[in-house]
């Protein structure tokens, strides 16, 4: 980000910043839509753990307490400086969160959605099923169509991509060769 990004200001350790802190930063941003895009350690919600999972109970999947802390004192901060604009999350983990640990995730969230699965097999060589937590409704493109994963409604087609580069349609931006990105609508 430093390098393609020069302009963004770096803020440390957010989880760590004060709510005083979150307030001197949203008053240099006004009425801008914040996004908090964060996925939390997925080795206590992993199905190679079986019956010891211990799920957003345990020390590495708990830290969404964490970001969920953060959250609150960000909306906080933004209700208290008289904000119009919103604040969306997009948070990330693996299919093997239980659905009650995907409820208690979606309420901390400020969402009421169960989560969505999308596996980026669609456009990589690896097979990784992931939930998305969403605070926005989804829009999606004709060919795209929903599905029914293991436990969650399941993207699919969604990363069908063009044939070969340039990557020409708009809604793809080439990382990699067989490597693209969606780029994820939302209407606020």
């Amino acid at each position: 980000v430093k390098y393609r990004q020069p302009w963004v200001k770096h803020h440390g350790d957010l989880l760590a910043t004060s709510a005083d802190a979150l307030r001197e930063i949203l008053k240099r941003c006004p009425d801008v839509t914040i996004l908090v895009a964060a996925g939390f350690p997925c080795q206590d919600n992993s199905k190679a753990k079986g019956d010891k999972r211990l799920g957003i109970r345990g020390q590495k999947s708990g830290l969404i307490q964490d970001i969920a802390a953060f959250l609150r004192r960000l909306r906080a901060a933004h209700r208290q400086l008289g904000r119009m604009a919103s604040v969306h999350v997009l948070w990330e983990n693996v299919t093997g969160t239980t659905v009650e640990d995907a409820k208690y995730i979606a309420k901390h969230c400020g969402g009421t959605h169960e989560p969505i699965e999308i596996n980026a097999g669609e456009v990589s060589y690896a097979t990784r099923p992931r939930l998305w937590w969403l605070t926005w409704i989804l829009t999606f493109l004709p060919r795209e169509s929903w599905g029914k994963g293991e436990s969650w409604p399941l993207l699919t087609n969604w990363g069908t991509p063009p044939t070969h580069p340039p990557w020409i349609r708009t809604e793809y931006s080439a990382l990699r060769p067989k490597l693209t990105c969606r780029t994820l609508s939302f209407s606020i």
